[in-house]
């Protein structure tokens, strides 16, 4: 399985909002992140989670990084969140979105 780096957030970098919301007309699940490091702020959106149970510990975590699977067998969730806080957990999603561009 082949993986490309969209985003990382290290330890200078903080989780200052989690947002979870339906969207659209099919009400697709989604949750947005805002970032922030000596005030610049990131805010990425994720769609189509396939488990958001491990969502609210992204509060409180030293590392993340956003992969994506290159040439995956899936047909959803090719957009890995990896992050670090007792220990390293993943959220699967089918896209990723940095807010404000498209």
């Amino acid at each position: 399985m082949k993986e490309k780096k969209l985003y990382e957030f290290g330890p200078n970098w903080e989780a200052t909002r989690i947002a979870i919301e339906r969207k659209g007309h099919e009400r697709i699940l989604s949750f947005s992140v805002e970032f922030e490091k000596e005030g610049e702020v990131v805010e990425l959106e994720f769609l189509g989670p396939k488990d958001i149970d491990s969502l609210p510990e992204l509060i409180d975590v030293e590392h993340v990084i956003v992969l994506q699977e290159i040439n995956s067998q899936r047909e959803l969730g090719t957009i890995k969140l990896e992050f670090l806080g007792e220990c390293w957990q993943e959220i699967w999603c089918d896209s990723v979105s940095k807010v404000g561009q498209t």
